[in-house]
């Protein structure tokens, strides 16, 4: 009974053993069958991977096509920009018609620079440019005289005239004093005085202090080259006034809030000045006009 007990654990043992050692080969298969796969598995894994990205590589030039697309659409698009920009030439005319039809400072003050530089071209003996300037500063005062009131039309429209009539002496080569020049650039310049005074009159009734700075620079200018061009005595009479409404004008310009106090006695300060310088030019008129029958 012993030997068979002990046959029966041997034989017990032994499958036990055999047991164990089938499982663990089974085990190190399992285990190894892994490894036994990677290669394929490796080349099932490459071979999406190789795949993948050919799809998208396929679908990247059609989007660099439609990206191309795009860019050739945006030729059109800037031909589009360009239509654009060709209108604008239009619409700055349009803007200039406007700017013409309201008359506004710049260009009033266009027709005194014009003045200047007409008188210069008489002292410079250029004639020739002396009436090209009268001409074109004719032509500016009688578009100022539309946007004006009726006394300052009548006098901007009578000064047009005189300079037309002096231009045309300058070009058919007859011979004129240099004071008769002179009047006809002073009344111009004085009708462009009045008439900036009395815009600046407006804007400070309004309280627009913008424009009664730019107003109130003009009608300076204005009357200060009216004065000079009548006479040395008739510009020491007004170099004060001149002078402090070139200094007010400075401080409306380029300062801010409320108009300044001492603007409503510079404007009117002005309307007396240029009253003043008027009188002197009419006396120089009148006596250039009796000379002829005095000699």
């Amino acid at each position: 009974m012993r030997a068979k007990h002990s046959m029966t654990r041997a034989v017990f043992s032994v499958g036990l053993a055999t047991g164990l050692v089938g499982v663990s080969a089974a085990q190190q298969a399992d285990a190894q069958t892994p490894y036994e796969q990677d290669p394929s598995a490796q080349q099932q894994q490459q071979q999406p991977q190789s795949a993948q990205p050919s799809p998208q590589q396929q679908q990247d030039p059609s989007q660099q096509q439609g990206q191309m697309g795009q860019q050739q659409q945006d030729p059109s698009q800037q031909q589009g920009q360009m239509g654009q920009q060709q209108q604008d030439p239009s619409q700055q005319q349009g803007q200039m018609g406007q700017q013409q039809g309201q008359m506004g400072p710049q260009q009033v003050s266009a027709a005194g620079d014009l003045l200047e530089l007409s008188q210069q071209s008489i002292q410079g003996q250029d004639l020739e440019g002396a009436a090209q300037n009268m001409q074109q500063a004719a032509a500016k005062l009688r578009s100022t005289a539309q946007q004006a009131d009726r006394k300052d039309r009548r006098e901007l429209e009578k000064a047009a005239n005189r300079l037309e009539q002096t231009a045309d002496q300058l070009e058919s080569g007859q011979q004129i004093e240099q004071q008769s020049a002179d009047i006809a650039l002073a009344e111009a310049s004085h009708a462009l005085a009045s008439y900036h005074q009395g815009k600046a009159e407006d804007a400070l009734r309004k309280n627009d202090r913008q424009k009664l700075g730019v107003h109130l620079e003009e009608a300076a200018r204005d009357l200060g080259n009216a004065a000079k061009w009548t006479g040395r005595e008739t510009e020491r009479g007004v170099r004060t006034v001149v002078g402090g409404a070139m200094q007010v004008s400075g401080k409306i310009t380029e300062g801010a809030g409320a108009v300044p106090k001492e603007a409503g006695q510079i404007v009117q300060d002005l309307g007396r000045g240029i009253d003043r310088v008027g009188k002197d030019i009419r006396g120089k008129r009148a006596s250039k006009q009796e000379q002829p029958q005095a000699g």
